[in-house]
């Protein structure tokens, strides 16, 4: 996708902090890539404008519905002002929706996909079924719009080397038959009792969660003065990996953020989470 769109050297924009796959797939393609931070409803637009105006960045890689690492959604009022400057600025967006599917339903907020008030015009919209199946037998999909369709057919035809079909034809049965539907039911409830059993290990440890509006990860700030990579070397000194909140920020940035997968975390990890910081 990157590849598609993006020239050696063009300036692209990723949010902060932002997944490291998106970093890292920028990077190998040369891109200079250049940070917008994200709020609790999306981009802060400001900053977007300003480094349109400064830079005429050719794309922006986001993820509007519960955004990794924070879990955040975008709302309808920052997702119109994205698209207003996306069409000012001949912007490209690129919306990582793979975690859109566990957005728990019956939502206080209004939330849509940027691709359905974009009418598919300068959004791209990428999803998938590895969140909810199993990664064996997930299967990814692409939602664009006639000015890049052709683009991306032409680039699969000559750079993808694998063949999805059983997958494909897996994801369409459990589609057709709503066995994809239940199926990301069940899997909304696990995280949700998860994520609020993490909450309360937390609070317990003084430590503070950002609000999320679902999916498999929270983001939690350990408190002021502490770098999360420190932790994250002591507890993995303990038998513990974690993800510091530099794994997705900017380089060289220290940040008091870390996060934490809602299924995988263990009351053990915790404990010792627990411990470090009280030693540190």
């Amino acid at each position: 996708m990157v590849r598609s769109l993006v020239r050696p050297g063009g300036s692209v924009l990723i949010e902060d902090p932002a997944s490291f796959a998106h970093v890292a797939s920028l990077l190998a393609q040369g891109a200079n890539i250049m940070r917008v931070p994200r709020r609790a409803d999306g981009p802060d637009i400001d900053v977007l404008r300003t480094l349109c105006e400064r830079h005429r960045p050719v794309v922006f890689v986001l993820s509007s519905l519960i955004q990794n690492p924070t879990g955040s959604c975008i709302s309808l009022h920052n997702a119109r002002q994205l698209i207003e400057i996306a069409a000012e600025f001949d912007l490209t967006l690129i919306d990582d929706g793979f975690n859109a599917d566990l957005l728990p339903l019956g939502s206080s907020r209004a939330l849509a996909p940027l691709m359905l008030l974009d009418n598919l015009d300068r959004v791209i919209h990428i999803g998938g079924s590895s969140r909810i199946l199993e990664p064996q037998i997930g299967a990814g999909y692409i939602v664009a719009g006639e000015r890049y369709i052709d683009m991306l057919r032409r680039f699969r035809l000559t750079h993808w080397l694998g063949n999805m079909l059983i997958q494909e034809r897996v994801f369409f049965r459990f589609l057709d038959e709503g066995l994809y539907r239940r199926r990301c039911e069940r899997v909304r409830t696990q995280l949700a009792h998860g994520a609020g059993a993490l909450r309360n290990i937390f609070a317990g440890l003084g430590v503070t969660a950002d609000p999320s509006m679902g999916g498999p990860h929270l983001w939690v700030d350990l408190g002021e003065d502490i770098d999360s990579a420190d932790i994250a070397r002591l507890m993995s000194a303990r038998g513990f990996l974690t993800a510091p909140g530099r794994h997705f920020r900017p380089p060289k940035v220290v940040s008091s953020e870390m996060r934490f997968n809602v299924t995988t975390t263990s009351e053990e990890a915790l404990q010792t989470l627990g411990e470090v910081l009280n030693r540190y």
